[in-house]
């Protein structure tokens, strides 16, 4: 479960940290 938590996990932070900076940059806009 632990490698392919990681390999769930990441992901995920990523498309969330994407999102959040993409409203950050609409809000800016």
């Amino acid at each position: 479960m632990g490698e392919f938590g990681w390999a769930v996990r990441l992901p995920a932070v990523s498309v969330k940290t994407s999102v959040a900076v993409r409203l950050d940059t609409v809000a800016l806009l």
